[in-house]
């Protein structure tokens, strides 16, 4: 109840979305192939849902649903591995109370599908441990769901061998037994392949090539921008103006090589343009650079374990959203208060509180044009004291690190002891699961 009740006051105080965090998937609803940033199965769900309805408040409110259903299909699916009904709540309590993931939710954002999708290809995978057979029915329904995830996010991709594993190591001592499970491992593997080639090849005919991802050697570049030495290495033809003589140490992060429009390949290239070029550059930065490479993996990977070390990843040079300390400042409830003018707040600089809230008012007028192109147009209204709660509560009841470390600490304990069958379960949920980080770093 607690969680149906904190989605209500969100799109209460906040009606009818967020206007301070999206990644323009709107633009793309007529052909989301063409996305340079991301897969285009969000962009994809919000097409087909227009064909019913324009109204924005449509594809919130299902999904703040999306959230309820994946809390119970975790709490579901643990309670079916573990056979306690309390085990199921340490997942299911952190999707419903994480307000976090309830702003993710309200705005724009592909998120609340993705963790969907993660908890219900989880539960069929779970379904199909007990029932492998027939394997067109659980088993297959576990490729499906992953697979549509992946079209969404291709971080889940690593999600499909792990629970084609799950389903190896899981069988029976008897011929008949291994034989059923081997087929249902099988089914996971190829309806996975068969719906992902199809996914690719589409991409190809509609979009700008053969693969999953979009722009992947952007991202690559990305990552190879923030260490890349070019005397170490020769660059290709034609991205010599990749290479920058300033030292490592002083240069942004990920999200400034591939947004910022003074970064040296959107100035140059333009979003999502030469792809392969960019790629070839990152590859043999990386190849001549390998010990930078997993160190600056290792940086943004640490990250999750100990936010106070994450690097500065934003792409101006002084970042006013960090007045407000303890919140991630791009889902932060608190500033639908700034761009508002409503709330009052006592700062050393009162510049710098008017200079974040014209920024962040800039950053919603110009956002909720974009989403009026596709949407019907619409009126935001705010409910101060509904923002104070939600703030409130993001500050006392923010997860974070915290529950990765209790689940982190539970996988290495699960893995180490206990019956095959719990270790089968703690590999599916635990290791799948941290799979999903390593996919994006």
């Amino acid at each position: 109840m607690t969680g149906a009740a904190l989605r209500v006051l969100a799109i209460i105080s906040w009606w009818p979305a967020t206007m301070t965090l999206g990644d323009n998937y709107e633009a793309y609803t007529s052909n989301p192939f063409e996305n340079p940033v991301h897969p285009g199965g969000y962009s994809l769900i919000m097409a087909a849902l227009g064909l019913v309805t324009r109204e924005i408040a449509a594809l919130i409110l299902l999904q703040h649903l999306t959230g309820i259903a994946s809390a119970l299909l975790l709490w579901a699916a643990t309670r079916r591995v573990t056979g306690s009904p309390w085990a199921g709540l340490l997942p299911g309590g952190i999707v419903l109370l994480d307000p976090d993931f309830i702003f993710l939710e309200h705005s724009i954002m592909s998120e609340s599908w993705i963790v969907l999708g993660i908890s219900a290809g989880l539960y069929a995978a779970v379904r199909a441990l007990d029932e492998p057979e027939p394997h067109w029915r659980w088993p297959l329904l576990t490729s499906v769901t992953l697979s549509l995830t992946v079209t969404i996010r291709t971080a889940a991709l690593f999600m499909i061998p792990v629970a084609s594993l799950a389903l190896l190591l899981y069988r029976p001592r008897s011929f008949a037994g291994r034989r059923a499970y081997r087929r249902a491992a099988l089914t996971v593997v190829g309806a996975s392949a068969a719906i992902l080639l199809a996914f690719a090849t589409t991409n190809t005919v509609l979009g700008e090539r053969f693969g999953l991802g979009a722009s992947p050697g952007w991202y690559l570049y990305a990552r190879a921008a923030q260490f890349a030495d070019c005397t170490r290495f020769t660059p290709p033809d034609g991205t010599e103006v990749l290479c920058e003589e300033r030292p490592a140490s002083e240069r942004p992060g990920t999200r400034y090589y591939v947004f910022d429009p003074t970064a040296p390949a959107p100035r140059f290239f333009g979003l999502g343009n030469q792809d392969d070029l960019l790629a070839r550059w990152a590859m043999r930065a990386i190849l001549a650079q390998p010990r930078d490479y997993l160190h600056n993996v290792w940086t943004y990977l640490r990250a999750y374990w100990f936010p106070d070390l994450r690097p500065n990843d934003s792409t101006l040079s002084t970042d006013p959203w960090q007045i407000e300390q303890g919140l991630d400042p791009q889902l932060a409830f608190t500033n639908g208060l700034y761009s508002s003018g409503l709330y009052q707040k006592r700062v050393t600089q009162r510049s710098v509180f008017r200079s974040l809230r014209d920024i962040l008012a800039f950053v919603e007028s110009l956002y909720q044009q974009s989403l009026e192109r596709f949407y019907n147009d619409f009126t935001v209204h705010k409910y101060v004291p509904g923002l104070e709660f939600l703030r409130h509560w993001q500050q006392v009841v923010r997860f974070g690190a915290s529950a990765l470390w209790i689940t982190t600490v539970l996988v290495a304990l699960g893995v180490a002891i206990g019956t095959r069958p719990s270790r089968v379960g703690v590999l599916l949920f635990g290791i799948g699961g941290l799979t999903l980080i390593l996919a994006r770093r």
